[in-house]
């Protein structure tokens, strides 16, 4: 008795033209339904809004229908005007570096990171001591407080580090 292959197109060990088409489909076809070399199936169709949008309208949120539009431009406070690159800043940083011998006054076994010039008073809340070198303290990334709340807990520790009374800054 004679071997019976399970398939359809295939006739003893031969395979007959059809076979080879039907195997050929299969290898330039994907599991998505893609051909080698056909156009694909979306082409030209649009895509359908999404399911959890369905029926709803959504206003647009961009120039003045955005709740954080700056009418005026000439009024953008960025952490109140405080720039980087404005040379008054620059040497104050510097001064405070020098003073601090360019390390973190903390210095225990947690330091890492980039030392940072920080104002123990309050860029803010003080603007006559902006610029003074003992409102400042050099802090390595991990030490620089991240909190407001951190940084009014540890004003009297970063006085102390630097060795001034609230009273001398003034």
């Amino acid at each position: 008795m004679a071997f019976q292959c399970g398939n359809q197109y295939a006739k003893g060990n031969k395979h007959t033209e059809e076979w080879k088409k039907a195997a050929r489909e299969r290898m330039l076809g994907n599991s998505n339904g893609f051909r080698k070399g056909k156009p694909s199936p979306r082409k030209g169709k649009k895509a359908t809004k999404p399911i959890w949008n369905k029926g709803l309208e959504v206003p647009q949120m961009r120039g003045e229908n955005n709740p954080r539009w700056i009418h005026d431009r000439t009024k953008i406070v960025g952490r109140h005007n405080r720039s980087f690159h404005d040379p008054e800043y620059k040497q104050w940083r510097l001064g405070v570096y020098r003073r601090d011998g360019y390390k973190c006054k903390i210095a225990d076994e947690d330091c890492e990171g980039r030392i940072e010039a920080h104002h123990i008073l309050r860029w803010r809340d003080f603007p006559k001591l902006r610029y003074n070198v003992n409102n400042g303290i050099t802090l390595c990334h991990f030490h620089h407080p991240r909190k407001r709340v951190e940084e009014d807990r540890l004003v009297p520790t970063f006085l102390t580090l630097i060795d001034l009374e609230v009273s001398h800054l003034n």
